[in-house]
Protein backbone atom coordinates (compact mmCIF):
# COMPACT_ATOMS: atom_id res chain seq x y z
CA UNK A 1 0.00 0.00 0.00
CA UNK A 2 1.21 3.46 -0.78
CA UNK A 3 1.78 5.94 1.88
CA UNK A 4 0.62 9.30 0.95
CA UNK A 5 2.93 12.53 1.75
CA UNK A 6 1.43 15.19 4.22
CA UNK A 7 1.61 18.34 3.86
CA UNK A 8 3.60 18.66 7.26
CA UNK A 9 5.88 15.90 5.92
CA UNK A 10 6.67 18.82 2.75
CA UNK A 11 7.16 21.30 5.14
CA UNK A 12 9.89 19.03 7.01
CA UNK A 13 11.96 18.72 4.17
CA UNK A 14 11.86 22.04 2.73
CA UNK A 15 13.28 22.97 6.52
CA UNK A 16 15.89 20.31 6.22
CA UNK A 17 17.15 21.94 2.66
CA UNK A 18 17.19 25.11 4.20
CA UNK A 19 19.21 23.72 6.86
CA UNK A 20 21.87 22.02 4.40
CA UNK A 21 22.12 25.62 2.71
CA UNK A 22 23.02 27.88 6.25
CA UNK A 23 25.39 24.65 6.99
CA UNK A 24 26.78 25.44 3.51
CA UNK A 25 27.22 28.96 3.99
CA UNK A 26 28.67 28.88 7.54
CA UNK A 27 31.31 26.56 6.25
CA UNK A 28 32.23 28.73 3.60
CA UNK A 29 32.45 31.44 6.23
CA UNK A 30 34.34 28.87 8.17
CA UNK A 31 36.76 28.93 5.82
CA UNK A 32 37.06 32.02 4.74
CA UNK A 33 37.97 33.53 8.52
CA UNK A 34 40.60 30.33 8.82
CA UNK A 35 41.75 31.64 5.79
CA UNK A 36 41.85 35.25 6.72
CA UNK A 37 43.56 34.49 9.77
CA UNK A 38 46.00 32.57 8.58
CA UNK A 39 47.30 35.55 6.74
CA UNK A 40 47.27 37.00 9.35
CA UNK A 41 49.70 34.80 10.70
CA UNK A 42 51.64 34.28 7.62
CA UNK A 43 52.12 38.31 8.15
CA UNK A 44 53.45 38.14 11.68
CA UNK A 45 55.59 35.78 11.21
CA UNK A 46 56.70 37.52 8.55
CA UNK A 47 57.74 40.37 10.85
CA UNK A 48 58.66 38.54 13.59
CA UNK A 49 61.35 37.08 10.98
CA UNK A 50 62.00 40.75 9.67
CA UNK A 51 62.66 41.72 13.37
CA UNK A 52 64.83 38.93 14.22
CA UNK A 53 66.99 39.28 10.96
CA UNK A 54 67.50 42.86 11.68
CA UNK A 55 68.70 41.95 15.08
CA UNK A 56 70.99 39.16 14.28
CA UNK A 57 72.37 41.35 11.63
CA UNK A 58 72.97 44.61 14.13
CA UNK A 59 74.59 42.21 16.60
CA UNK A 60 77.17 40.71 13.90
CA UNK A 61 78.00 44.49 13.04
CA UNK A 62 78.45 45.70 16.05
CA UNK A 63 81.21 42.86 17.30
CA UNK A 64 82.99 44.02 13.24
CA UNK A 65 82.83 47.52 13.93
CA UNK A 66 84.67 46.54 17.29
CA UNK A 67 86.72 44.18 15.77
CA UNK A 68 87.07 44.53 12.36
CA UNK A 69 88.57 42.26 10.13
CA UNK A 70 91.59 42.52 7.97
CA UNK A 71 90.43 40.97 4.94
CA UNK A 72 87.53 38.49 3.26
CA UNK A 73 88.93 35.38 4.98
CA UNK A 74 88.92 36.89 8.56
CA UNK A 75 85.51 37.98 8.03
CA UNK A 76 84.22 34.47 6.93
CA UNK A 77 86.08 33.14 10.20
CA UNK A 78 84.36 35.75 12.68
CA UNK A 79 80.70 35.16 10.71
CA UNK A 80 80.94 30.73 11.46
CA UNK A 81 80.28 31.81 15.07
CA UNK A 82 76.76 33.01 13.63
CA UNK A 83 76.02 30.12 11.45
CA UNK A 84 77.05 28.13 8.37
CA UNK A 85 78.73 29.84 5.43
CA UNK A 86 77.41 28.94 1.84
CA UNK A 87 79.18 29.65 -1.47
CA UNK A 88 82.26 30.74 0.86
CA UNK A 89 84.45 30.89 -2.04
CA UNK A 90 81.98 33.42 -4.07
CA UNK A 91 82.12 36.75 -2.38
CA UNK A 92 79.63 37.77 -4.39
CA UNK A 93 77.07 35.28 -3.45
CA UNK A 94 78.09 33.83 -0.04
CA UNK A 95 75.61 33.42 2.50
CA UNK A 96 75.25 33.21 5.95
CA UNK A 97 73.01 30.53 7.36
CA UNK A 98 72.54 31.68 10.42
CA UNK A 99 72.22 29.80 13.96
CA UNK A 100 69.44 31.25 15.12
CA UNK A 101 66.13 31.19 13.30
CA UNK A 102 68.20 29.50 10.20
CA UNK A 103 68.05 32.78 8.39
CA UNK A 104 69.59 33.43 5.16
CA UNK A 105 71.80 36.76 4.83
CA UNK A 106 74.35 37.45 2.16
CA UNK A 107 77.62 38.05 3.71
CA UNK A 108 78.25 41.31 1.69
CA UNK A 109 75.14 43.02 3.12
CA UNK A 110 76.65 42.28 6.72
CA UNK A 111 80.08 43.88 5.59
CA UNK A 112 81.78 45.43 2.80
CA UNK A 113 85.16 43.50 2.98
CA UNK A 114 86.34 45.60 -0.13
CA UNK A 115 86.39 49.02 1.47
CA UNK A 116 89.75 50.42 2.53
CA UNK A 117 90.47 53.30 4.92
CA UNK A 118 92.37 55.03 1.95
CA UNK A 119 95.48 55.16 4.04
CA UNK A 120 93.64 57.14 6.58
CA UNK A 121 93.27 56.35 10.59
CA UNK A 122 91.65 58.69 13.38
CA UNK A 123 93.60 61.77 13.82
CA UNK A 124 95.62 61.61 10.75
CA UNK A 125 96.09 65.09 9.38
CA UNK A 126 94.92 65.76 6.04
CA UNK A 127 94.96 69.27 3.94
CA UNK A 128 91.91 69.81 1.57
CA UNK A 129 90.91 73.18 -0.03
CA UNK A 130 87.36 74.23 -0.61
CA UNK A 131 85.98 76.29 -2.92
CA UNK A 132 85.27 80.05 -2.91
CA UNK A 133 81.09 79.95 -2.31
CA UNK A 134 79.13 81.75 -0.57
CA UNK A 135 75.70 80.72 1.41
CA UNK A 136 72.85 83.16 1.60
CA UNK A 137 70.95 82.42 4.80
CA UNK A 138 67.50 83.98 4.45
CA UNK A 139 65.47 85.62 7.09
CA UNK A 140 62.37 83.82 6.31
CA UNK A 141 64.22 80.28 7.23
CA UNK A 142 66.20 81.41 10.34
CA UNK A 143 63.94 83.88 12.24
CA UNK A 144 66.42 86.51 11.94
CA UNK A 145 65.16 90.59 10.96
CA UNK A 146 67.59 90.25 7.62
CA UNK A 147 69.89 88.21 5.35
CA UNK A 148 72.99 87.33 6.09
CA UNK A 149 75.93 86.03 3.78
CA UNK A 150 78.30 83.02 4.95
CA UNK A 151 82.00 82.38 3.85
CA UNK A 152 85.05 80.72 4.37
CA UNK A 153 88.17 82.51 4.77
CA UNK A 154 91.50 81.60 4.44
CA UNK A 155 90.52 78.37 2.53
CA UNK A 156 93.92 77.48 0.96
CA UNK A 157 95.87 76.64 4.38
CA UNK A 158 92.79 74.22 5.78
CA UNK A 159 93.85 71.01 7.60
CA UNK A 160 91.45 68.32 8.65
CA UNK A 161 91.60 65.73 11.15
CA UNK A 162 90.29 62.25 10.64
CA UNK A 163 87.23 61.86 13.11
CA UNK A 164 86.34 58.09 12.05
CA UNK A 165 86.58 55.48 9.66
CA UNK A 166 84.17 53.15 9.33
CA UNK A 167 85.84 49.77 7.88
CA UNK A 168 82.15 48.28 7.22
CA UNK A 169 81.47 51.20 4.85
CA UNK A 170 84.69 52.77 3.99
CA UNK A 171 83.22 56.21 4.98
CA UNK A 172 85.85 58.41 6.64
CA UNK A 173 84.67 61.42 8.25
CA UNK A 174 87.32 64.70 8.62
CA UNK A 175 86.78 67.94 10.74
CA UNK A 176 88.97 71.01 10.76
CA UNK A 177 91.68 72.31 12.96
CA UNK A 178 91.95 75.63 12.01
CA UNK A 179 88.30 76.86 10.37
CA UNK A 180 88.10 80.36 11.02
CA UNK A 181 84.89 81.16 12.80
CA UNK A 182 81.89 80.86 11.15
CA UNK A 183 78.57 81.56 13.15
CA UNK A 184 74.59 80.63 12.74
CA UNK A 185 72.24 82.86 14.66
CA UNK A 186 68.52 81.46 14.24
CA UNK A 187 65.43 82.83 16.49
CA UNK A 188 62.04 81.15 17.42
CA UNK A 189 60.24 78.36 15.45
CA UNK A 190 61.61 79.39 12.52
CA UNK A 191 65.37 79.00 13.74
CA UNK A 192 64.14 75.64 14.82
CA UNK A 193 62.16 74.81 12.32
CA UNK A 194 64.90 75.12 9.79
CA UNK A 195 68.39 75.29 11.94
CA UNK A 196 69.44 71.22 10.63
CA UNK A 197 68.56 72.53 7.36
CA UNK A 198 70.57 75.57 6.94
CA UNK A 199 73.63 74.21 8.98
CA UNK A 200 73.66 71.31 6.55
CA UNK A 201 73.22 73.36 3.51
CA UNK A 202 75.73 75.64 4.22
CA UNK A 203 78.35 73.46 4.98
CA UNK A 204 77.61 71.22 1.46
CA UNK A 205 77.47 74.58 -0.40
CA UNK A 206 81.05 75.76 1.26
CA UNK A 207 82.95 72.45 1.35
CA UNK A 208 81.88 69.22 -1.17
CA UNK A 209 83.86 68.81 -4.04
CA UNK A 210 81.83 66.39 -6.21
CA UNK A 211 84.97 65.86 -8.12
CA UNK A 212 86.97 64.91 -5.89
CA UNK A 213 84.70 62.50 -4.14
CA UNK A 214 84.14 64.94 -1.59
CA UNK A 215 81.05 65.54 0.47
CA UNK A 216 80.28 67.94 3.61
CA UNK A 217 77.62 68.37 6.46
CA UNK A 218 77.41 69.70 9.69
CA UNK A 219 78.41 67.82 13.03
CA UNK A 220 75.67 66.02 14.52
CA UNK A 221 74.49 63.99 16.92
CA UNK A 222 75.46 60.58 15.73
CA UNK A 223 78.97 62.01 15.54
CA UNK A 224 79.03 62.17 19.01
CA UNK A 225 77.66 59.41 20.20
CA UNK A 226 79.88 57.39 18.14
CA UNK A 227 82.71 58.43 19.73
CA UNK A 228 80.96 58.67 23.52
CA UNK A 229 80.90 56.03 25.89
CA UNK A 230 78.05 56.98 28.57
CA UNK A 231 75.52 57.92 26.24
CA UNK A 232 72.79 55.61 27.65
CA UNK A 233 73.71 56.81 30.98
CA UNK A 234 73.61 60.36 30.12
CA UNK A 235 69.86 59.37 28.16
CA UNK A 236 68.45 57.99 31.80
CA UNK A 237 64.87 56.05 32.01
CA UNK A 238 62.75 58.92 30.56
CA UNK A 239 64.49 59.40 27.17
CA UNK A 240 61.95 58.41 24.59
CA UNK A 241 59.09 58.46 27.12
CA UNK A 242 55.52 60.83 25.94
CA UNK A 243 53.52 63.00 27.18
CA UNK A 244 50.30 64.76 26.23
CA UNK A 245 49.97 68.64 25.95
CA UNK A 246 46.90 69.99 25.65
CA UNK A 247 45.94 73.46 23.60
CA UNK A 248 49.60 73.47 22.26
CA UNK A 249 51.52 75.48 19.89
CA UNK A 250 54.92 73.81 17.90
CA UNK A 251 56.83 74.59 15.50
CA UNK A 252 55.60 73.06 12.02
CA UNK A 253 58.77 70.86 11.55
CA UNK A 254 57.80 68.57 14.32
CA UNK A 255 54.37 67.01 11.82
CA UNK A 256 56.83 67.80 8.69
CA UNK A 257 60.01 65.41 9.77
CA UNK A 258 60.33 63.16 12.48
CA UNK A 259 64.59 62.42 11.80
CA UNK A 260 66.21 65.13 14.29
CA UNK A 261 69.58 65.30 11.93
CA UNK A 262 68.01 65.51 8.38
CA UNK A 263 65.48 67.51 7.03
CA UNK A 264 65.01 67.86 3.09
CA UNK A 265 62.48 70.76 2.58
CA UNK A 266 62.24 74.15 4.47
CA UNK A 267 59.48 74.93 7.29
CA UNK A 268 57.99 78.19 8.28
CA UNK A 269 55.44 78.87 10.96
CA UNK A 270 54.42 76.73 13.82
CA UNK A 271 50.87 74.35 14.47
CA UNK A 272 48.26 74.35 17.17
CA UNK A 273 46.91 71.13 18.58
CA UNK A 274 44.29 70.23 20.92
CA UNK A 275 46.49 67.35 22.48
CA UNK A 276 50.01 67.76 21.35
CA UNK A 277 52.08 64.76 22.09
CA UNK A 278 56.15 64.77 22.11
CA UNK A 279 58.61 62.21 22.88
CA UNK A 280 61.23 63.38 24.93
CA UNK A 281 64.74 63.09 23.21
CA UNK A 282 66.50 65.66 24.93
CA UNK A 283 69.55 64.74 27.12
CA UNK A 284 72.89 66.45 28.11
CA UNK A 285 76.56 66.02 29.84
CA UNK A 286 79.77 65.58 29.97
CA UNK A 287 81.07 63.26 27.28
CA UNK A 288 83.55 60.46 28.05
CA UNK A 289 85.13 59.34 24.98
CA UNK A 290 85.48 56.07 24.01
CA UNK A 291 89.00 56.72 22.98
CA UNK A 292 90.75 59.79 24.39
CA UNK A 293 92.62 60.31 21.07
CA UNK A 294 89.27 61.70 20.37
CA UNK A 295 90.19 64.85 22.97
CA UNK A 296 92.66 65.87 20.85
CA UNK A 297 90.76 65.98 17.32
CA UNK A 298 87.77 68.03 18.39
CA UNK A 299 88.56 72.00 18.40
CA UNK A 300 88.00 74.03 21.53
CA UNK A 301 84.61 75.82 21.04
CA UNK A 302 80.94 76.37 20.97
CA UNK A 303 79.17 74.76 17.89
CA UNK A 304 75.58 73.63 16.66
CA UNK A 305 74.78 70.35 16.19
CA UNK A 306 72.44 69.76 13.24
CA UNK A 307 70.14 68.00 15.42
CA UNK A 308 67.24 69.28 17.15
CA UNK A 309 65.57 67.49 20.27
CA UNK A 310 62.21 67.98 22.66
CA UNK A 311 62.46 68.58 26.53
CA UNK A 312 59.13 67.67 28.25
CA UNK A 313 58.48 69.67 30.89
CA UNK A 314 55.84 70.06 33.22
CA UNK A 315 53.41 72.47 32.05
CA UNK A 316 55.19 72.71 28.20
CA UNK A 317 57.11 70.82 26.11
CA UNK A 318 60.46 72.79 25.25
CA UNK A 319 62.03 72.19 21.70
CA UNK A 320 65.56 72.84 21.46
CA UNK A 321 68.83 73.10 19.30
CA UNK A 322 71.71 71.02 20.24
CA UNK A 323 75.24 72.12 20.96
CA UNK A 324 78.47 70.89 22.28
CA UNK A 325 81.35 72.50 23.88
CA UNK A 326 84.66 71.95 23.56
CA UNK A 327 87.51 72.92 26.05
CA UNK A 328 90.53 71.09 26.58
CA UNK A 329 90.36 67.12 27.23
CA UNK A 330 86.38 67.81 27.86
CA UNK A 331 82.97 68.08 25.57
CA UNK A 332 79.93 68.67 27.36
CA UNK A 333 76.92 68.09 25.19
CA UNK A 334 73.85 70.39 26.02
CA UNK A 335 71.35 72.32 23.99
CA UNK A 336 69.69 76.01 23.73
CA UNK A 337 66.00 76.17 24.07
CA UNK A 338 64.47 78.05 21.10
CA UNK A 339 60.60 77.62 21.74
CA UNK A 340 58.07 76.17 23.54
CA UNK A 341 54.17 74.55 23.40
CA UNK A 342 52.91 77.60 24.91
CA UNK A 343 54.05 79.65 22.22
CA UNK A 344 57.03 81.80 23.28
CA UNK A 345 60.42 81.95 21.49
CA UNK A 346 63.40 82.67 23.26
CA UNK A 347 66.28 85.15 22.49
CA UNK A 348 68.37 85.33 19.45
CA UNK A 349 71.07 81.91 19.35
CA UNK A 350 74.49 82.53 17.33
CA UNK A 351 77.08 79.25 17.62
CA UNK A 352 79.48 78.64 15.39
CA UNK A 353 79.43 76.09 12.34
CA UNK A 354 81.76 72.91 12.37
CA UNK A 355 81.64 70.81 9.28
CA UNK A 356 82.40 67.16 8.44
CA UNK A 357 84.07 66.27 5.29
CA UNK A 358 82.88 62.49 4.58
CA UNK A 359 84.85 60.53 1.86
CA UNK A 360 85.36 56.92 1.10
CA UNK A 361 87.96 54.53 -0.30
CA UNK A 362 87.49 55.93 -3.63
CA UNK A 363 88.97 59.44 -2.81
CA UNK A 364 92.44 60.09 -3.87
CA UNK A 365 94.58 60.73 -1.09
CA UNK A 366 98.28 62.05 -1.45
CA UNK A 367 101.59 62.90 -0.49
CA UNK A 368 102.28 63.38 2.88
CA UNK A 369 102.60 60.84 5.86
CA UNK A 370 99.56 62.25 7.69
CA UNK A 371 101.30 64.00 10.34
CA UNK A 372 100.48 67.97 11.34
CA UNK A 373 103.61 68.66 9.30
CA UNK A 374 103.37 66.62 6.24
CA UNK A 375 99.47 66.06 6.26
CA UNK A 376 97.89 63.74 3.10
CA UNK A 377 96.46 65.88 0.41
CA UNK A 378 92.80 65.15 -0.57
CA UNK A 379 93.66 65.18 -4.64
Amino acid sequence: MKKKITSESGITLVALAIIVVVLMILAGLLININDQNEGLLNITNQKKEETEILSIEEEIKTFLAENPPQDYQALITTLKNYGTIQNESDPENALLITNKGNYEIYVKDIWNWEATNAGLDVGDYVKFAPGNANYMVSKDYSGNSSNVTISVQNTQNLIWRVLDVDSGSGEIKLIPTNLSSMNLTVYGENGYNNMVKLLNDICNTLFSDEEKGVKARNINITDIEKIASNIDELKGENYNTEKTYSQATYPGIISAENDESSQEKFVTGNRTSNELVTKQTYYQGQIQYKNQNYSNILPTGTYWLSSRAVQNGTSTADFYGRIITVNGNGMTLSGTKMYDSAGNATDTKTYSILPVLIINNDTMITDGDGTQAKPFYIK
